[in-house]
């Protein structure tokens, strides 16, 4: 089945035609969605008498809609390229690598994007440019990379990784999941899918029942529970509340104590980002620019080292 824009276009009229119906919109709502339907009849040339019957709902097409780009893109590729050709791809990788490093997704997207109109080929080049997707909060180019490179590479445990990381952001933990699992199953040794296996599914179990803070980010309190229990970790709070009536202010006026407990945070932080930083990420981009100063502070793992760990370019 193939899945033009305009076909998309047709089932979203459809679907605001059908919210019309709804007792709960005021006469206001209700107008803004006739213009809009308007707009876009007119903008796609799309008749007023569309028949219902014959469209797909909304997240069906979209998931259609990606599968028959992938699979466009897959028919193209050209599985022979020279030896000069992948010369030059590898040369526009390590600048992307280099980009990540420097803490730059954005040069990074375009030098990965480089590499693969040299070498198409490569599922690493999608893979690598998904990565710096979903650092950019690019969630669905993320998806569309993952799934070229697991067409290409139907083994690549990493696009299973990151095509996870992409599903937990845009709430999808079900697929979050079945993605996680399948990288944990083609690469049992690395840990990283194992923790966030278990975190999406502490995600699929409690996102029908979260409410409030407490549901913000599941999976969390298991994590911490992992870090605190390091003997590293209780040595920093032994530390710093060993002398609990030590006076918290210095005589220059500073606060003392709560220095000490910004200091310890951020070693628990560095700890996390040991752990698994893509949690760690996970974890920024949840809470946003509160965390911003703070994340400033906090030791990095370079996300394109090379040296082919799960959170890595390669």
């Amino acid at each position: 089945m193939s899945i033009k824009p305009e076909d998309i276009i047709t089932s979203v009229i459809t679907f605001l035609r059908k919210e019309l119906l709804r007792d709960t919109l005021n006469a206001e709502s209700k107008e803004g969605i006739e213009v809009a339907v308007e707009c876009l009849c007119k903008a796609y040339d799309i008749p007023d008498n569309v028949d219902p019957a014959s469209n797909v709902d909304i997240e069906s097409l979209f998931q259609l809609y990606y599968k028959d780009e992938v699979l466009q893109w897959y028919s193209n590729i050209n599985f022979s390229p020279t030896e000069e050709v992948k010369i030059e791809a590898e040369k526009y990788k390590n600048l992307g690598n280099t980009a990540m490093q420097q803490d730059k997704p954005e040069q990074a997207v375009i030098e990965y994007s480089k590499a693969i109109d040299c070498d198409n080929s490569n599922p690493v080049y999608y893979c690598n440019r998904a990565a710096s997707n979903n650092k950019l909060k690019n969630y669905k180019l993320a998806l569309r990379d993952c799934q070229i490179a697991i067409k290409i590479d139907p083994h690549y445990a990493k696009a299973y990784g990151r095509m996870g990381l992409a599903y937990t952001q845009m709430n999808d933990y079900k697929a979050a999941l079945e993605a996680y699992t399948k990288a944990a199953e083609l690469d049992p040794n690395d840990p990283l899918y194992a923790n966030n296996m278990q975190a999406a599914m502490s995600n699929l179990n409690n996102s029908s029942s979260a409410s409030g803070s407490g549901g913000v980010f599941p999976g969390l309190s298991e994590m911490s529970t992992k870090v605190l229990s390091d003997p590293s970790i209780q040595q920093v709070f032994g530390e710093l509340f060993a002398n609990p009536g030590q006076q918290a202010t210095a005589t220059d006026g500073s606060n003392t104590g709560i220095q000490a407990l910004l200091n310890a945070s951020q070693q628990i932080a560095a700890q996390l980002e040991q752990r698994n930083p893509e949690l760690v990420e996970q974890i920024f981009q949840q809470f946003g620019p509160a965390l911003n100063n703070f994340k400033s502070n906090v030791p990095r793992n370079p996300p394109g080292n090379g040296d082919g760990s799960s959170g890595s370019s390669q």
